[in-house]
């Protein structure tokens, strides 16, 4: 069973605003839908430098950590849910674990 990446469009809606980093996320999107990971130590074997930051969301390095990714697993219903793109300045700005998506 493959993952259900919930919020796509806000991707879709960043790959417009920033297209260098298009073929990134992508890429990234195309290893979570086809994933069967059961936890997070699972994950970290594809995404060796993605952190877990609590309540369940991870921070993914994008293009060589020049834009990061935060979502929400549900590992047990196979969701991901996307809570922030941006650069990693834009990243430095935010609280990784309560910031919720805007569009």
């Amino acid at each position: 069973m493959s993952y259900n990446v919930i919020a796509w469009a806000l991707l879709a809606f960043y790959c417009t605003k920033h297209p260098e980093v298009q073929e990134h996320i992508i890429d990234w999107f195309k290893t979570i839908e086809k994933a069967d990971w059961k936890n997070f130590y699972e994950l970290k074997k594809d995404f060796p430098s993605c952190s877990l930051i609590g309540d369940d969301r991870v921070v993914f390095n994008i293009k060589e950590n020049s834009y990061r990714i935060i979502v929400r697993f549900s590992f047990n219903y196979k969701r991901v849910m996307v809570k922030f793109f941006g650069t990693h300045a834009e990243y430095d700005k935010v609280n990784a674990k309560t910031i919720e998506p805007i569009i």
